[in-house]
């Protein structure tokens, strides 16, 4: 009854808020997008959203299938990577990892790292799953990592794969929400909500906080990102995160954004290789740029 496409439906849904923009992501028509709605909904008795609604509004029932298509469809992503890397061959293949250092990339790396692997049948590709946050003798072997900060290691080769802003997102009741901007004593009396990094290894911390000699009043540290929204959300703290990653929460009018500093903090994502993976990278780096560009726009449109 429930497929994996109408997960993905969902999802792109969510993203553009757009039955039209939703089907150009898919590759399919807006008209046989809309049929394949009303199919579902016949199959299980229940409107998903609200037409003509703006932006688009989930019912109770299609929010809990939305929640459920966040939850699969990176696993089956992650576990279609791991299936297709271990097909049989005659040849012996070589491993070949990705790692990644931030949390968030997860969305838009699988599915690139899946094209990647489906174009080098040579290759036992797999993503390492603790993610990386030094480049020194701790961190494990990988070929390729997906990084915003470049190390002062001389052997490694950046190349860009997209260039994103650091907001600060908070609940819509917050009194920031209000402001221009985000200036850095306005975290004094805040819980700041971050991913389990000292904060050292944080541009919150980095580019903002102590050059302004300031602290947040106390410090959450969440792994999940979708947790991460969900806390904002429900005004438990605020958290630093890529623009596009609370896009869509954004859009419906369940969170807000606001740049942090006057000027705001523009990232810039690289993939970091040695040079003896050159070859490899020339063909992953312009899959990642897709990819990464692809879900970017597709999460900021309204």
């Amino acid at each position: 009854m429930l497929e994996l496409k109408h997960l993905k439906t969902l999802v792109k849904l969510e993203q553009t808020h757009c039955l039209n923009k939703a089907a150009e992501l898919l590759f399919t028509t807006q008209s046989a997008l809309s049929h394949q709605i009303k199919v579902l909904e016949h199959r299980l008795n229940h409107k998903l959203f609200i037409r003509r609604s703006s932006p688009l509004i989930f019912t109770p029932q299609g929010k809990i299938l939305l929640a459920l298509a966040k939850e699969v469809l990176p696993k089956v992503e992650q576990a279609e990577v791991q299936l297709a890397a271990k097909r049989p061959s005659e040849a012996q293949r070589m491993p070949f990892n990705f790692a990644m250092l931030c949390h968030s990339g997860f969305q838009w790396l699988l599915p690139a790292i899946k094209k990647f692997s489906g174009e080098q049948p040579m290759l036992e590709v797999d993503l390492i799953a603790k993610s990386v946050f030094t480049l020194d003798q701790q961190a494990p072997d990988f070929n390729i990592l997906l990084t915003d900060k470049k190390s002062s290691h001389q052997e490694f080769i950046y190349q860009d794969i997209g260039t994103f802003e650091l907001v600060l997102a908070l609940s819509k009741e917050d009194p920031l929400a209000d402001k221009p901007y985000i200036r850095a004593d306005d975290l004094t009396d805040k819980t700041l909500i971050t991913y389990p990094l000292l904060p050292e290894q944080q541009d919150i911390f980095n580019l903002f906080l102590q050059p302004a000699s300031c602290q947040p009043a106390r410090l959450r540290q969440v792994e999940n990102s979708d947790v991460i929204l969900q806390m904002v959300e429900a005004g438990l703290g605020v958290s630093a995160i890529p623009d596009w990653l609370a896009a869509p929460q954004i859009s419906q009018g369940k969170l807000k954004s606001k740049s942090i500093g006057e000027h705001g903090i523009s990232r810039k994502l690289y993939a970091a290789y040695r040079p003896d993976q050159a070859r490899w990278a020339e063909h992953f780096v312009p899959i990642a740029r897709r990819q990464f560009n692809e879900f970017s726009s597709a999460a900021k449109l309204h």
